[in-house]
């Protein structure tokens, strides 16, 4: 490898890095006491995820990678191949991740104690599996009833 290309590969550690830490500060880990805010009814919001910005710091291994060849080989190998396995890899882990948060959707979960699915003061009906099912605040008579 030369020494432009392992100056670059260094470089796009370190930005790695500082994104993994800037993520890990920023996602929660340290604001364990704080309550977190929930979404107003009917919205659904995805959790924080690293995905993206894997799937953007392997494009960026690729584009490097067709950058930087050298007179020998058309292309940096030690950039590309990574880039690849690192783009591949976080596409399907996010569309996996973004299908199981869509069953979870699917499925009837609710964000909150007092999240309903409709304008009736918290009240709402949720399809589960074929089932009908009221959705109705703690506290209140029944709390899911299945029509």
């Amino acid at each position: 490898m030369n020494d432009p290309a392992l100056g670059y590969l260094l470089l796009g550690l370190g930005l790695v890095l500082i994104l993994v830490l800037v993520f890990a500060v920023t996602s929660g880990a340290t604001r364990t006491q704080m309550a977190r805010p929930r979404p107003p009814s009917g919205v659904h919001l995805p959790s924080p995820s690293l995905l993206p910005v894997l799937f953007s710091v392997g494009a960026a291994l690729i584009g490097a990678g067709l950058a930087f060849g050298s007179d020998e080989a058309p292309v940096n190998w030690w950039l590309l191949v990574p880039g690849l396995l690192l783009l591949v890899l976080s596409a399907v882990a996010w569309v996996r991740a973004a299908g199981r948060e869509w069953r979870e959707t699917e499925h009837g979960a609710v964000h909150g104690p007092d999240a309903g699915h409709g304008s009736d003061a918290g009240h709402g009906t949720v399809t589960s599996g074929g089932r009908r099912l009221t959705v109705r605040p703690r506290g209140s008579r029944g709390d899911a009833h299945g029509h």
